[in-house]
């Protein structure tokens, strides 16, 4: 007897190939373990993925024959939020997951997956969306900065924008200056035109509070002939 991974992947690309086809997506090996083989499905471009995952487990089998009846499937919960009153969007994990498992084959499993990828939710990943972000730092920031921002400047638009592949909030003060904070990952910097003033770890948002409040409020130096410090 040995311990084997049958070929899941091949099975579902060649008996839901028209499923597939309908709703753009394709199944690929995503990250797993020594005992287990995770199917997910995503599209070409590796920028959509469906909720639906198929956890394909090793067997002990004489035979090599698939073990589709130790095989099970998960479908993730998420709701798309808009914030920043702006159309921005931004994908919310709920924390819910609906679990499946296969005891009658693969012919089951393959009607329980079509379902499945027919009907969940497809996240939106990467950075390649117009008014979507992926980085949960940028839209969980969005309230701290308005609250700040608003506290110095009221009624200030604050735009939503990407910025070499950053993330941003920026917006003009009634003086003219041009501020706009960027988002690389989990790290927030805050620039005033093109000087960099400040960085910090983004998901903090009692130092990005400070930080802005900081330079927010320097004012302009009327006596020394006009502008700002720094």
């Amino acid at each position: 007897m040995q311990l084997i991974f049958s070929d899941p992947e091949a099975a579902l690309r060649d008996n839901m190939k028209g499923v597939f086809d309908d709703v753009g997506l394709r199944p690929f090996v995503g990250l797993g373990s020594a005992e287990a083989m995770n199917i997910e499905f995503r599209n070409e471009a590796n920028d959509l993925q469906s909720a639906v995952t198929v956890r394909f487990y090793a067997t002990v089998s004489d035979e090599g024959e698939p073990g589709w009846r130790l095989a099970g499937m998960d479908v993730d919960h998420f709701t798309r939020d808009q914030f920043a009153r702006s159309g921005w969007t931004y994908d919310y994990d709920d924390n819910e997951r609906d679990e499946h498992f296969f005891t009658e084959g693969a012919k089951e499993a393959f009607e329980i997956i079509e379902e499945a990828v027919r009907n969940a939710f497809v996240l939106k990943i990467g950075d390649t969306h117009e008014k979507h972000t992926s980085n949960y730092d940028f839209q969980k920031a969005w309230e701290t900065v308005e609250e700040v921002v608003h506290s110095e400047f009221r009624g200030v638009r604050i735009a939503c924008s990407r910025v070499e592949g950053c993330d941003s909030y920026s917006f003009s003060d009634p003086f003219g200056r041009e501020w706009r904070l960027g988002f690389n990952g989990g790290w927030a910097t805050l620039f005033c035109g093109e000087k960099e003033l400040e960085g910090f770890g983004a998901h903090d948002l009692d130092k990005m509070w400070s930080v802005l409040k900081a330079h927010l409020s320097e004012t302009f130096d009327f006596e020394l002939g006009g502008g700002f410090a720094p």
